[in-house]
């Protein structure tokens, strides 16, 4: 991946809530650039090596309770999934370079909608 690339998809960030590890996007924002190539060689070698730290693929469920529910019932609740920001980095990165492959390989129909 190239600096443009993981530029690209911080830009997209929203500041959503962090995972386990508490690293924000306003952190990974906030990131030197020393820091931020750092990150970039990591992501590198996750993609090369397929191999990522156990503690980047950990998500927290946290069950919220619905608006005018029984907090008894399992039904009550809609669960949120809390991954790594810098987790959700890569993820953008991959899936960004993946929708330019598909783009300029012309796989995808031009009517797909959706």
């Amino acid at each position: 991946f190239s600096k443009t690339e993981l530029l690209q998809a911080m830009k997209k960030s929203n500041n959503t809530a962090p995972g386990e590890d508490d690293i924000t996007y306003s952190m990974l924002h906030l990131l030197p650039i020393t820091g931020k190539q750092l990150l970039l060689e990591c992501f590198n070698y996750i993609w090369t090596k397929g191999d990522m730290v156990e503690e980047l693929k950990k998500i927290v469920v946290v069950p919220i309770l619905k608006a005018n529910k029984e907090a008894g019932r399992v039904s009550s609740y809609r669960p949120i999934s809390l991954l790594s920001c810098i987790t959700k980095t890569y993820e953008r990165m991959i899936k960004n370079r993946m929708e330019w492959w598909l783009e300029q390989s012309q796989i995808l129909p031009d009517k797909l909608y959706g």
